[in-house]
Formats: C-alpha cells, sequence, structure tokens
C-alpha cells in the first residue's frame, strides 16, 4: 500500500517488482523535486536510483528538460500557457553505479523488426557524443529538428538503428 508523507511530499510505494520514493515538492531546491529515489528491483535487492557517491540527490528519471519543436523551453519545470508544436518532456535517465546499459534495435534495419539487445560503452573516439534510437521517421524528426542544440547544456547526438520494442 502506498504511502503519503504531506511534510516531505513524499509518496512512498511498494510495487510487484520494485519499491521507492516519489518526490512530489516543486518547490524543492535545484534538482531535488520531482524524481524518484530509493528504487530497488525487489527480486534482487539491486537498488536502481542514483542515490550514492557523485549522484546523491540527482534522482531517477526527474524533469530535465522541456523542448518543443525547433526550441527550447526551460530546464526542470515550465507552466503550459499556450500550444506548443512537438513538445517534448525530457526525463534524466541517470541509474544507480553498476547498472548496465542498454538498447533493443532492429537486428536488420530494411526488414521487419526482430530485436537485438546491445550495449553502449563509453570509449575515447565517441566520449561525449550521445546515442538515440528513433522508433519511427516522426522520432527522427524530433532528434533533427534543432531543438536539442538550443539551451544550456545542449548535447551532440549519433543517430542509431530503429528502436525495436514497440507497443501498440
Amino acid at each position: 500500500m502506498c504511502h503519503w508523507d504531506p511534510e516531505k511530499k513524499d509518496l512512498t510505494f511498494p510495487l510487484s517488482e520494485i519499491s521507492g520514493i516519489l518526490n512530489c515538492d516543486i518547490n524543492s531546491s535545484f534538482g531535488k523535486g520531482h524524481h524518484f529515489r530509493n528504487v530497488i528491483y525487489k527480486p534482487t535487492g539491486k537498488l536502481l536510483s542514483p542515490d550514492a557517491h557523485r549522484m546523491k540527490g540527482a534522482g531517477m528519471l526527474n524533469f530535465y528538460r522541456v523542448l518543443i519543436q525547433g526550441g527550447y523551453l526551460t530546464e526542470l519545470w515550465v507552466e503550459t500557457l499556450a500550444n506548443y508544436p512537438a513538445f517534448e518532456i525530457l526525463l534524466s535517465a541517470y541509474m544507480a553505479s553498476g547498472f548496465e546499459n542498454g538498447a533493443y534495435v532492429a537486428k536488420k534495419e530494411f526488414e521487419p523488426i526482430e530485436p537485438e539487445q546491445i550495449r553502449m560503452l563509453d570509449q575515447p573516439i565517441i566520449h561525449g557524443v550521445w546515442p538515440f534510437f528513433p522508433r519511427n521517421e516522426a522520432g527522427v524528426n524530433l532528434l533533427t529538428d534543432g531543438r536539442h542544440q538550443k539551451g544550456r547544456w545542449y548535447w551532440r547526438m549519433a543517430i542509431g538503428r530503429r528502436y525495436a520494442l514497440l507497443t501498440h
């Protein structure tokens, strides 16, 4: 059963496979509100959220950037006052130390999708280039319309194979 702590603005949740805390304080200091922490994968007891060392307080899946078609609105929090084309909210993807990254991509690009799991390893030749795996042409358009090249923390990106685990 979930438990709400009104003082801390924390919702503790115990699900069948994971448990953790969702912080819902929009007035918190930078990087502290609207994030998950103490997220545990229950079958193994493995910590998923980045709650230690350099990442302490960063949170998991917190608001990171708010973007629109060809533009950049803000970081962390925005109140929408108009209809924005291709509105997009990015969430941080920080995970606990020791977490192995990965993605399921199409094994062959021009054939029906057969998923293949890959791992991304940071190497000197690609350090600082972020890999993206769009689902479809609309996803490619979001990645290439210029929105990710604006703001304080723009990034260089490489578009990889199609993302392969689609839901209908």
